[in-house]
């Protein structure tokens, strides 16, 4: 793949579209766990105050994610003819933050009321209708926000594939896997200095990190409230794009483009899907089921250490996303390559989660080793956020842009939703059988909560080679929609 030299005004272009990226995974970063963090209360004392993370993973990996993959590909497909005057993906994207900020600032007031009784040692019946009714608001808020960062993403991804060519895509959406690695890395690392204050407390209270966990996580989604506006104001006020050269069309005619849109589907088209649907069902084990991993397999259901842990994993993820982001922006030649690598790397290192934790000598030792196949999976996720989207440049026409990004954005969808389920299966079942045990579940049972890592991962890898075929595709779309020079691109 030819590299072309960059401008220093490009680069911060690259930097600038992106940065609705870092505030898309800083603002979805803020974990249903964190907030949905009161769901059983079987007595009225402190060690009452249980994380029902598998319930809260059936919520985020299902309703939310169901929702988007019936929106995504209309949303997209409507954007590619639109008619606003103020272009053809900005005015998706600003009611798409409307949307948002609605379910945004729902879930911030959902948080408030845990607040206020959880410093208390007895809680009474009408507290525990208050916080279970907290949860339920909490669901229809965060299916609301999942809404509204879909329309902004789709139209974000359709903008950059309008105004950049396949060599730039990868560069461009490398920078916006930069972007999500520091949304982690910010999240994360202020999370973890909670832990680290937790950890100087004399008795260990487990009250204060709750509350610790509480009002962070409450201050960081005031944050994003101001974040998420002014990166997509950034980003509407600097692009130039221009509205769908046909003018106005009728509805009619949008549904027939639809149409149109879904029978132009080609070979290529469908390799990509495959690698994204692959990849992701590879991906979504490791970071779905980490914290699950952490409280039920190497901590036994010790949540203060499993807590501490899990942010500095995510941590170091975030970390490995940035820096590998920024070496593959400079020295990526050959992206299908390093994907590949990438792939077979994690899923060696995934071996270690069939390793008992029996054969380690200590906690500690386990847990260093259990960091190395999520941070190899940073490197996977930098290709694996860019590369399929910039391919898509390639193969598909400029006006199908939006409508392939969703069906793209729905394969990722579909993956992570039967990925987790196989998951949640397993777990249900490993949790009923061990309450038929007078054992502990990890006497009978080794890491099943990342079992289908590593083979996900090596078959993710053998598939990432498809886009050999992809990348001699004679190019569908040479120029970008705006010429590729900076002093264009932006207003």
């Amino acid at each position: 793949m030819k590299v072309t030299p960059l401008s220093l005004k490009l680069i911060i272009y690259f930097f600038l579209v992106n940065s609705v990226q870092f505030s898309i995974e800083f603002s979805y970063n803020i974990p249903i766990i964190n907030l949905f963090f009161i769901n059983n209360y079987s007595s009225l004392t402190n060690e009452s105050i249980q994380y029902d993370s598998l319930a809260h993973s059936v919520i985020k990996m299902t309703i939310g994610p169901i929702i988007g993959f019936l929106l995504q590909p209309i949303i997209g497909a409507l954007s590619d003819h639109a008619t606003f005057g103020y272009g053809r993906r900005r005015p998706i994207m600003i009611l798409g933050l409307g949307i948002w900020f609605v379910g945004s600032f729902g879930t911030l007031i959902c948080s408030i009321y845990p607040l206020l009784p959880v410093t208390v040692k007895t809680i009474s019946f009408n507290e525990l209708n208050g916080l279970n009714l907290c949860d339920g608001l909490f669901v229809i808020f965060q299916i609301i926000v999942a809404i509204g960062i879909n329309l902004i993403q789709v139209s974000y991804r359709s903008f950059i594939l309008d105004q950049f060519d396949w060599i730039d895509q990868t560069r461009v959406t490398l920078i916006g896997s930069v972007m999500l690695g520091l949304g982690n890395v910010i999240y994360y690392g202020i999370t973890s200095i909670i832990c680290l204050i937790y950890l100087t407390q004399p008795n260990h209270d487990k009250m204060f990190l709750t509350n610790a966990r509480l009002i962070t996580t409450f201050w960081l989604n005031v944050i994003s409230l101001f974040v998420m506006p002014i990166t997509v104001y950034l980003f509407c006020h600097f692009v130039n794009e221009s509205p769908y050269p046909s003018g106005n069309i009728l509805f009619k005619e949008h549904i027939q483009n639809i149409w149109t849109s879904i029978k132009q589907i080609n070979k290529n088209m469908c390799l990509i899907l495959i690698v994204v649907f692959v990849g992701w069902f590879a991906w979504t084990p490791i970071k779905e089921n980490t914290q699950l991993y952490f409280i039920y397999y190497v901590f036994e259901d010790k949540q203060d250490l499993s807590f501490l842990y899990f942010n500095f994993n995510r941590l170091i993820f975030g970390i490995t996303v940035v820096i590998t982001g920024l070496i593959l922006f400079i020295i990526n030649k050959k992206p299908i390559l390093t994907m590949f690598s990438f792939n077979i790397i994690t899923g060696l290192c995934a071996i270690i989660y069939y390793i008992p934790r029996s054969s380690f000598k200590n906690d500690a030792l386990h847990c260093f080793v259990s960091f190395l196949p999520l941070i190899s999976s940073g490197l996977c996720y930098c290709q694996l956020t860019s590369l399929p989207y910039a391919l898509t440049r390639k193969v598909v026409k400029t006006d199908d842009f939006g409508f392939f990004v969703g069906l793209v954005n729905n394969s990722l969808t579909l993956s992570q939703l039967l990925s987790q389920l196989i998951s949640i299966i397993i777990n249900i079942s490993i949790n009923k059988d061990s309450k038929d045990s007078s054992e502990s579940i990890n006497q009978y049972h080794t890491n099943y909560y990342m079992f289908i890592v590593c083979p996900a991962f090596l078959l993710s890898g053998i598939s990432s080679l498809l886009f050999i075929f992809v990348i001699k595709t004679p190019d569908q779309n040479s120029k970008a929609t705006d010429q590729n020079e900076s002093t264009q691109l932006m207003k």
